[in-house]
């Protein structure tokens, strides 16, 4: 019995390693972070919250390749899209991108709520929309 509690409990942690690899895109950028990033600098705010499209261009239906996400996100497009260099490094460009590849699939991440901690551009330093909140206490 005791081998048998030993391979499960190996094989579920297989399992979660395995699908925290993928998620995490390996060398080439985490979407997650993307997500945050793709939040906390208001790409939201032209592309749309899930990312459809608004004053600026739609990206879950014509997804760029990475090489024109990485080009227009440091260079700027000439349609009024501003640069992000200087204020986005390499790496944040690299999860951005993760996070740009998952649209319409299955490990796309959809949420990040604006009271979760966002990774900061600034090393040593996090930064969040708003301070938390306390949920409101219910009277039995």
């Amino acid at each position: 019995m005791r081998a048998l509690l030993g391979l499960a409990a190996a094989s579920a942690l297989f399992v979660t390693l395995a699908s925290s690899a993928a998620l995490a895109g390996g060398d080439d950028g985490n979407p997650l972070i993307g997500r945050a990033i793709f939040v906390r600098d208001n790409c939201s705010g032209c592309h749309g919250n899930d990312a459809g499209g608004g004053m600026g261009s739609n990206l879950r239906e014509d997804q760029p390749n990475d090489d024109d996400v990485r080009n227009a996100v440091l260079n700027g497009m000439p349609t009024g899209m501003p640069s992000f260099r200087g204020l986005l490094n390499d790496n944040d460009v690299e999860d951005l991108i993760a996070y740009l590849d998952t649209l319409e699939r299955a490990e796309e991440p959809v949420s990040t709520h604006w009271w979760e901690v966002i990774p900061s551009r600034f090393p040593g330093q996090v930064r969040c929309c708003a301070p938390p909140i306390e949920p409101p206490h219910s009277t039995p």
